[in-house]
């Protein structure tokens, strides 16, 4: 093991490594800053691109009694509403038309 003279290449921070002593290479920690600004960049692009879908799509409707469902926030795949029912009731008769 030798210490490196430059050390890390983001933070500067003097460093053991098994490699030549001039190669500057990236302390753990920052490798860790790296991949969690990397993360938050993909997780901001996935959101943004969820919500322009929902933009784009119509309001939901009740299967039961066709009223607009207000609170709707949740897709269930792609261009799928996951709330079906404007409410408890809608649900509950839907089933026993389908059930009998």
């Amino acid at each position: 093991m030798e210490e490196v003279f430059g050390g890390c290449k983001v933070c500067s921070k003097r460093m053991l490594t098994n490699w030549y002593p001039l190669v500057h290479v990236t302390c753990e920690a920052c490798k860790l800053a790296q991949r969690q600004a990397r993360n938050r960049k993909l997780a901001a692009k996935r959101k943004a691109e969820r919500h322009a879908i929902k933009a784009k799509m119509r309001p939901p409707r009740c299967e039961q009694c066709r009223k607009i469902i207000e609170g709707a926030v949740r897709l269930d795949g792609p261009g799928h509403w996951t709330r079906r029912y404007c409410g408890n009731r809608c649900r509950q008769a839907a089933f026993r038309a389908i059930n009998g």
